[in-house]
């Protein structure tokens, strides 16, 4: 029955437009971003292979005798000082004051100076800052729990800080700003449209499917059997999970592709760390590790959307009605989650955004149940992301998976037991009285 119902749903018209639909969005944006993105990937691979090369010129002739960000301090006046004294002597040549393209050498030097720049900035974020930002957050998680004066959840969630802080990871010394272009470009950017479309699309699908058998009349013949309706539910739930499962893995492959053309082999398998936007993060792992459990999540989202319209299917078996309600619940969850996540607001007069203290609340409220929450996982692994329940601190995103799933099995439960109900179906089939006595 599961391998039947599977069939009728690939074969469906539903199915087929939706999918189509919405592999024609994917490849249209995925494209239009690479395409735009292409000089700009190019120019990273190239300043890479240039950054690479510097550091480990700067690290090979590094004496040893001397602190190593005094020497790179030290490196950079000496680059800086060539530079100023090439660009004077190309600049005297003119009486004008109009600008003029620097010759090899001027520009030789320029280049050399920036790179140099670049490098030693990298290297000093790497062994230095970050460093001392992990000391900065133990020292004062261990004043906190010192503090007579602070709750006991304080002293619980500061014992945890202290102990995840004091792990500084390890980063190769490689240019990382591949990273961070395709963090910016090709996960806050695309992924937060493209997944509420996924998700409306397999409400979709999921509604059309669990309420086929009022839309081709055929409620009298399937709900009328004992055991039949229940293992018709399991297998209509089991072909749409597995379509969930089959279309991340599709999104999966295609994300470590992109992800694997902008960042590089070496990069992929940097800590997370290795970004300045992750400084704070306590998750070790890599950026192919954020990935695979990214899509995870959202995997778990698609399978809570199917669990909806399961559940509101059992209360209105008619295919449109079932789709409204189905599509007002998820629109309202993206609503709330999509306002709370704006909390830094763009004034129309001002340059700098303006950041809304009560948004931001919200947000961190929201992100630790609501599973639309899903369509952009990352920002989970951003800082160190716990929540009070009962007085002990958990993980924001452990938090929301077992919400998550849990809502989901019940949905699922109140769906198996109530999926093709014999007295809601009898109510609709005019028995005629004679039959009905006899029975």
């Amino acid at each position: 029955m599961y391998i039947s119902e599977l069939k009728r749903i690939l074969r469906s018209k539903v199915f087929l437009i939706s999918m189509l639909l919405l592999a024609a969005y994917f490849v249209y944006i995925t494209g239009l971003h690479l395409i735009r993105s292409r000089n700009d990937i190019d120019y990273k691979h190239e300043e890479a292979k240039t950054f690479n090369s510097v550091c480990d010129e700067l690290m090979a002739n590094y004496p040893g005798d001397v602190p190593l960000n005094a020497w790179l301090q030290q490196v950079l006046t000496e680059k800086e000082a060539v530079m100023n004294e090439a660009v004077d002597k190309f600049d005297a040549q003119f009486d004008d004051d109009e600008p003029h393209e620097f010759d090899e050498v001027t520009a030789n030097a320029v280049n050399d100076y920036f790179s140099t720049l670049s490098v030693c900035n990298t290297l000093n974020y790497t062994l230095y800052d970050y460093q001392a930002a992990m000391r900065k957050n133990v020292e004062k998680a261990v004043k906190m729990v010192n503090d007579p004066t602070q709750s006991a959840y304080t002293v619980r969630l500061n014992t945890k800080a202290a102990e995840k802080y004091n792990s500084i990871k390890n980063f190769s010394l490689i240019d990382s700003s591949p990273a961070s272009s395709w963090y910016g470009r090709f996960t806050m950017e695309r992924y937060t449209y493209f997944y509420i479309m996924l998700f409306m699309v397999f409400i979709i699908i999921a509604a059309d499917t669990f309420c086929s058998e009022n839309t081709y009349s055929m409620e009298s013949m399937v709900f009328t059997s004992k055991y039949g309706r229940k293992r018709l539910f399991v297998s209509k739930t089991a072909a749409l999970v597995s379509i969930c499962i089959f279309t991340m893995l599709i999104l999966t492959f295609i994300d470590v592709m992109i992800a694997w053309y902008i960042m590089g082999d070496a990069l992929m398998f940097e800590p997370l760390q290795t970004l300045p936007r992750f400084q704070n993060s306590t998750a070790n792992i890599s950026f192919f590790g954020l990935l695979l459990i990214s899509d995870l999540l959202r995997t778990l989202a698609l399978v809570f959307v199917v669990s909806i319209a399961a559940a509101v299917s059992q209360l209105s078996r008619k295919v449109f009605i079932s789709l409204i309600i189905d599509c007002l619940v998820m629109f309202s969850m993206f609503a709330v989650y999509m306002y709370s996540s704006g909390y830094m607001v763009n004034e129309p007069d001002k340059f700098e955004s303006t950041f809304d203290a009560d948004r931001f609340v919200l947000f961190e409220n929201l992100r630790a149940f609501l599973p639309t929450s899903f369509i952009r996982p990352y920002v989970y692994f951003e800082k160190f992301d716990y929540i009070n329940v009962a007085n002990f601190p958990f993980l924001r995103l452990t938090t929301c998976v077992i919400v998550t799933a849990a809502a989901t099995m019940l949905l699922l439960l109140f769906a198996y037991f109530r999926f093709g109900n014999v007295f809601s179906v009898r109510r609709k089939i005019k028995v005629p009285k004679a039959t009905a006595a006899a029975a």
